[in-house]
């Protein structure tokens, strides 16, 4: 959307062959995640959304329907998760654990589990949540995502800036990940930030 630095260099790549459409202006519900995700999968707004967790989530209408609901996350956040009514929850602690020794949680640990999800017969919706550009910044990518130098002897504005734009750039090549498992399934993505 006309950034100034190559953050989406997969994304830009893959544009046309995946027939995106980008929406360029987008609002949350909400400042935290699990409020934003909450109101993603419901019809509340900001004004409405005490009266979320009184409502059905549309996964629920997708469960109905015959769908498996499953989540795979960076993130731990059971109630949210509770309310979209999963059939299956992978989230931060079970990967840590399948992956043990492996420190803070990177999103591409995501992917196999999202292939996996890709291969099971039926109807199924995928919610696949990452920590992306989530603080601190620095600690969302590994060292091979680091284009732009996060010197913190630098101005905190610098290396925090050249730090998000390495959270980008990775989170770019986790959802081109995605997109490129999800190429020969009859699928409908939508990525979206919560927040």
């Amino acid at each position: 959307n006309g950034y100034y630095r190559d953050t989406t260099p997969n994304l830009q790549k893959i544009h046309t062959d995946f027939n995106f459409v980008n929406f360029k202006s987008i609002e949350s519900c909400g400042s935290m995640t699990y409020i934003s995700t909450t109101c993603l999968f419901s019809r509340m707004t900001p004004e409405t959304y005490s009266k979320t967790m009184r409502e059905t989530a549309f996964t629920e209408v997708l469960k109905s329907r015959g769908f498996m609901i499953n989540i795979i996350s960076a993130q731990t956040m059971i109630k949210v998760y509770a309310y979209l009514g999963f059939d299956e929850l992978i989230a931060q602690a079970d990967i840590l654990r399948l992956r043990k020794n492996v420190g803070k949680i990177k999103d591409e640990y995501l992917l196999e589990h999202v292939e996996e999800k890709m291969k099971i017969p039926g109807k199924s919706f995928i919610m696949v949540q990452l920590m992306g550009t989530h603080s601190a910044y620095s600690e969302r990518y590994p060292k091979e995502f680091e284009k732009w130098n996060v010197n913190t002897s630098n101005p905190r504005i610098e290396w925090q800036g050249n730090a998000y734009d390495n959270a980008v750039l990775y989170t770019d090549f986790v959802v081109s990940e995605i997109l490129k498992l999800a190429d020969q399934e009859k699928a409908i993505i939508f990525f979206t930030s919560d927040h």
